[in-house]
């Protein structure tokens, strides 16, 4: 089992953890942000500015489908984290038909404990693991990411401005009386 390392801070506030990672964190511009969980939770506490983005996407495009991806740490028997995963999909589910994605463009996957992102040797490692996942795909099945502001500015290509005595009059010329032979 290979696990990733990164640092990670977590704030407590009003008995809900948020998670909260530095910039340089391992997730890129393609990939959707993790929804994260407090402990024996599936009570959604994080991450509502990219499920809005996402909810927005969702409803302006019929044919995208995101999956849901529920994970649990390693604490408790396999069919309890299961419902929980399941459970914490099913909470992002819900926020994302609150705010206009179509039931069925959205698929849930619980998954347990499988495929923990971080180890669960800490408590941070375990905070990590208690998540969703995202993945969204167009009508065609390619994988869409959720990018960053960077990644939708394209630069402009500059032109220089033409010259003002290379170009002829308007005015002048619908008056018929030339350029002054230019």
């Amino acid at each position: 089992m290979q696990t990733k390392t990164r640092v990670l801070w977590v704030l407590v506030l009003a008995g809900s953890a948020v998670c909260l990672l530095p910039p340089s964190s391992s997730r890129s511009p393609e990939q959707w942000e993790e929804i994260n969980f407090a402990f024996n939770s599936a009570v959604l506490v994080d991450g509502f500015p990219s499920l809005l983005r996402l909810s927005n996407t969702l409803a302006h495009n019929a044919g995208y489908k995101a999956t849901l991806a529920g994970f649990t740490d390693s604490v408790g028997d396999d069919a309890f984290n299961e419902a929980l995963s399941r459970a914490r999909a099913e909470a992002v589910q819900e926020f994302l038909l609150q705010h206009g994605a179509r039931h069925e463009q959205i698929v849930i996957r619980a998954l347990g404990k499988s495929s923990p992102e971080a180890t669960n040797e800490s408590r941070e490692g375990r905070f990590m693991n208690r998540r969703v996942v995202i993945t969204v795909s167009d009508e065609k099945g390619r994988e869409v990411g959720e990018g960053s502001l960077g990644s939708r500015l394209r630069p402009i290509e500059y032109r220089p401005p033409v010259p003002a005595l290379s170009r002829p009059s308007r005015t002048a010329s619908a008056s018929g009386l030339g350029t002054d032979g230019l």
